[in-house]
């Protein structure tokens, strides 16, 4: 006989595994290793019976005690065999793996050196408030620009994906990186919306205008109103 203090528990044990709304739980696992050890042999029976917790029943104190090494011992198997999880959990430390290497592989490879220099934050799984804020095509240019993917010439000439058919330069006649409407003379009229991104030489400072919350609002306006990024030879 099992005397448990969880309503909630012995239902769950109770019930067959397409009611039990625990299934892939501890309760759902234990469930199944009692079938399992009655089903070993005929001889044996089992009784589930419910008892009220905090009521000085005695032996209830022993009881929990008990269930806490049991618990921790069953802790420390997961941590060893890895034997089962829940979901919950499993995915939890899939995002946490996921984004150790995401950083290791940014903080190590060479080919993203690029991108790497327009960014003062690591990398995240979710992305910043204020990004959700923009329209979404002002985010998206603004992606594009950081990433260098889009239609820039350096996208559009690399090695093993090369586009012929690609405008490789801007209406102005240089070739289109991703800075470089910031700076395109053709837009000029427009650049002034970025002047409190400048530095005191004049430049414009992009680590602010890809990294900062008021700097990536000011990189939206330019582009939305400009539409510097949306030129090329033909236009």
């Amino acid at each position: 006989m099992v005397f448990i203090d969880s309503q909630a528990a012995l239902r769950a044990l109770r019930q067959s595994p397409r009611k039990n709304s625990s299934s892939g739980s501890l309760l759902a696992l234990a469930r199944r290793e009692i079938i399992r050890w009655l089903e070993a042999d005929a001889a044996r029976s089992l009784h589930l019976a419910w008892v009220p917790g905090h009521k000085n029943i005695e032996g209830n104190d022993y009881a929990d005690e008990m269930a806490k090494k049991g618990s921790s011992a069953l802790r420390a198997d997961i941590r060893v065999g890895r034997r089962w999880t829940s979901l919950a959990k499993a995915k939890r430390r899939a995002k946490e793996q996921m984004l150790r290497r995401w950083k290791s592989e940014w903080s190590a490879n060479d080919r993203h050196g690029e991108y790497r220099r327009l960014r003062t934050q690591p990398p995240s799984l979710t992305p910043a408030p204020h990004l959700g804020s923009l329209p979404r095509r002002a985010l998206g240019l603004w992606l594009q620009a950081k990433t260098g993917h889009g239609d820039f010439s350096p996208y559009h000439q690399r090695p093993h994906f090369k586009h012929p058919d690609a405008h490789l330069r801007c209406r102005c006649g240089r070739q289109k990186t991703r800075l470089h409407p910031l700076t395109c003379p053709t837009f000029i009229q427009h650049q002034h919306l970025l002047d409190p991104a400048r530095l005191s030489s004049g430049r414009l400072n992009y680590e602010y205008l890809f990294n900062d919350k008021k700097g990536i609002a000011l990189f939206a306006e330019y582009a939305t109103i400009s539409r510097a990024y949306s030129c090329n030879m033909t236009t």
